[in-house]
């Protein structure tokens, strides 16, 4: 199927006005603050262990340092159906700073 030049341009218009209705609509809709401080981690004098009981097996988590974080979600991803799921159904996309502001495009 091929298309006229008339039905390419109102394509391509229609396409331009969606992505600059994208673009605007991102931009009035962020909600979040203007900065969020880096994270601080505080290093554990001593080694702690954690033992998770799971249908694979145990597993032991050492323990290292202590986190006082607030931040963005920018992204996230679940897991499922392995042993390591167990202990870290998701990975989150964390912005602070910055990184934290909307895209300007």
């Amino acid at each position: 199927m091929r298309l006229s030049r008339l039905e390419k341009l109102c394509l391509a218009l229609i396409i331009a006005i969606g992505v600059m209705f994208a673009v605007g609509a991102n931009r009035a809709g962020y909600k979040g603050p203007a900065f969020i401080p880096a994270p601080e981690q505080i290093m554990l004098s001593g080694l702690d262990n954690i033992v998770l009981s799971t249908k694979s097996g145990d597993i032991v988590l050492e323990l290292v340092a202590t986190y006082n974080i607030s931040a963005g979600v920018r992204g996230r991803k679940n897991y499922r159906g392995d042993a390591l799921s167990s202990v870290s159904p998701m990975d989150l996309v964390l912005a602070w700073g910055d990184l934290n502001q909307p895209l300007m495009l």
